[in-house]
Parts: structure tokens; sequence; C-alpha cells
């Protein structure tokens, strides 16, 4: 009897709503902190621009939860991977430059996944010149950074990074007058301690091409340079 009478109860219409009840005390059951990837991204970027190689109070273990939030992101699917792929490469720097002992294997390791990390970026983010200037630091072989600083001077041709970098490489590798335009512009154009550290490798470039001069007028201007 009792059987029979609940059957009956639960095949009325309040079946439906014991079933709702059900339903939303396992959704309240889930996880609050769950985010979504735009979230994990922002909380990465944060955590590993909180700790850097200069920031007060940074550690290795935040920036690795950084760089594990930032990589959560990417898993769960993202709009914005260039950004992501940008975030993991600083955390990388990071890694190897302030954490990973000197010439050790773990170094090298962080310092490929950081060349990896910013390739990645560029290919995602082609224009982005910021990035584009950040992988070109990348590399060891002068040639390769060349390359990059040239794809940046294509979209900016003010940028001045690109204009030292390539105008230098240029003055070593035969194309003297090209690359001390490119020089000067990166010297004339910027303040501060980079006109000052710009100007400090102009004024050196032109002594060793002999050209006392000219290297002597950029001393002169370099001198009342604040260096930081």
């Amino acid at each position: 009897m009792f059987m029979s009478n609940a059957r009956r109860f639960w095949s009325g219409w309040e079946l439906p709503l014991v079933l709702l009840f059900c339903l939303l005390t396992l959704a309240s059951a889930r996880p609050v902190d769950a985010a979504t990837g735009p979230q994990l991204l922002q909380q990465g970027q944060i955590l590993i621009e909180a700790n850097c190689a200069d920031c007060m109070g940074a550690t290795k273990e935040k920036l690795l939860q950084g760089i594990g939030k930032v990589g959560e992101a990417l898993r769960q699917g993202i709009a914005d991977e260039a950004a992501a792929y940008h975030a993991l490469a600083r955390g990388y720097m990071v890694l190897a430059y302030v954490y990973a002992p000197p010439d050790s294997a773990e170094m090298k390791l962080m310092q490929e996944k950081q060349q990896s990390a910013l390739k990645r970026a560029t290919e995602l983010d082609p224009h982005n010149t910021e990035i584009l200037d950040e992988y070109a630091s990348t590399f060891t072989d002068p040639k390769d950074a060349v390359a990059v600083w040239r794809r940046i001077l294509a979209i900016d041709p003010s940028h001045q990074g690109a204009l030292f970098g390539a105008g230098r490489y240029e003055v070593t590798h035969g194309e003297v007058e090209e690359g001390l335009v490119k020089m000067r512009k990166a010297f004339e154009t910027s303040s501060g301690a980079m006109a000052y550290f710009y100007g400090t490798n102009l004024q050196w470039t032109l002594s060793e091409l002999g050209r006392n001069e000219e290297a002597l007028k950029v001393k002169k201007i370099v001198e009342l340079l604040p260096r930081e």
C-alpha cells in the first residue's frame, strides 16, 4: 500500500520540481572559484607581472602559479592567444635569468621556452611590434635578430629599438651610411636614459669608424643626458 501510494505521489507534477531542485543543488555545489579562460589569463598575467625580476615580494612559487593559470587558459580556449603566449614568454624569461643557475640546462630550457612562446605570439599577432621586439632579443645570432628588426621597421619606421639594432648590424656588415642614419634616428627621437644609451653607442661607433669630429659632437650632447 505504501509503495503504491508513493508511486502515485511521484508520478504527479511534483516530480519535475524535485528533479529541478536536485539539479540546482548539484550546480550550487560546484566550486565557486572555477574561472573561465579569460579570467585565468587575467589572473595569470597579474601574477607574472607582479613577480618580475625587480618586483618587491616576488617569488618563484607565485610566478609558476601565474604561468600555470595562463597555460590552463590556453587549454580551455581563449580568443586572445597572442596575449597568453606573450605572458608565458615573460614568465619564462624571469625563470631563466632570475631563478635558473647561470649557463645551466635549466636556464637554456627556459630561454628556449621563452623564444618558442614569442614565436607563437608573433604568428598570432604579426603586427605587434612590442612582441616582435622581445622576440628579436632572444636571438644570439645577429642575422636572425636583424630580420625581426626589419619586420618591425616595415610596420613602424620610427621604432627606436629596431632602428638601433638594425642600424648597428648594418654598420658592422658593410652598410655604414644606412646604419648610421638608423642609429642617429634612434638617438635623436629618444629621451632620458634611452637617449643616453643610444647616444653612447652611436659615439663609440663613430669613434670606431674614425669619425672623431662627429663622435665628439654626439659626446657633448650625451654628457648632458641622465643615465637612469
